[in-house]
């Protein structure tokens, strides 16, 4: 991960076996149908803020100006 570009959102593994990774999640965007079930079944809040959950809706065009 120590090459990965800072816009690259990862988190903790919270598992003693694996103290010190990381991981991603990412639906690939060129197969999501934008149904938003991913969102709305996601267990994982914020817990400032519980409308902010570990998956979140936002435009593929939005994403894809980001990463160039």
């Amino acid at each position: 991960m120590e090459n990965a570009p800072a816009s690259l959102h990862s988190l903790d593994v919270k598992s003693r076996d694996m103290r010190g990774q990381k991981y991603v999640l990412q639906v690939a965007p060129e197969d999501c149908t934008g149904c938003n079930l991913c969102v709305e079944v996601c267990p994982a809040k914020d817990r400032q803020n519980p409308q902010i959950k570990a998956i979140n809706m936002m435009s593929r065009l939005s994403m894809w100006k980001k990463r160039k």
